[in-house]
């Protein structure tokens, strides 16, 4: 797949964006950034109107371009996915390798959680039962460590998804 003038334009802005450096409510210039790219203005001129168009950037009169938002790669939110599939999947392995019990209570509670956030469509409701769920299988298994990886990556799930869909 050939890449174009206005993909390397769009990444590099995405790129500088998602490591901070041109953060919230700065203004980024397409002159700056064609300079610092060797190319001409009008492929910036394509990515920022797919930024616009996409939330990123927003055009504010006789200012310019302004960030708006944090670029999220699809990439991204792939691995953080993949990354809680696979704590799920070492913790209900720990539970079955080592013969762990859980508290019927706390399944009990975990399944109302689910079937209230699925029944009322509630978003925060549905990350709150992810949360109580990776807080009771860690217990169980008694892996703190894993434990604090897996909800800072529902943290960051929750914050893409949010950002995504309100």
């Amino acid at each position: 797949m050939t890449r174009t003038l206005t993909d390397l334009a769009y990444d590099y802005i995405a790129d500088e964006i998602m490591q901070h450096r041109f953060v919230q409510g700065s203004f980024i210039n397409e002159s700056d950034i064609a300079k610092h790219l060797n190319i001409s203005r009008t492929p910036v001129r394509g990515a920022f109107k797919k930024l616009t168009k996409e939330g990123i950037l927003e055009y504010v009169p006789n200012k310019g371009k302004r960030v708006t938002g944090q670029v999220v790669r699809h990439e991204s939110l792939v691995e953080l996915l993949q990354f809680f599939d696979f704590s799920l999947s070492y913790f209900f392995n720990s539970l079955s390798t080592f013969f762990v019990d859980i508290d019927k209570e706390d399944l009990d509670n975990l399944a109302s959680q689910f079937d209230y956030a699925h029944a009322s469509h509630d978003f925060s409701a549905l990350n709150e039962a992810l949360i109580t769920l990776v807080t009771v299988l860690s217990q169980a298994v008694g892996n703190s460590y894993i434990r604090d990886i897996t909800l800072n990556s529902l943290a960051e799930i929750y914050q893409i998804l949010k950002q995504k869909f309100d």
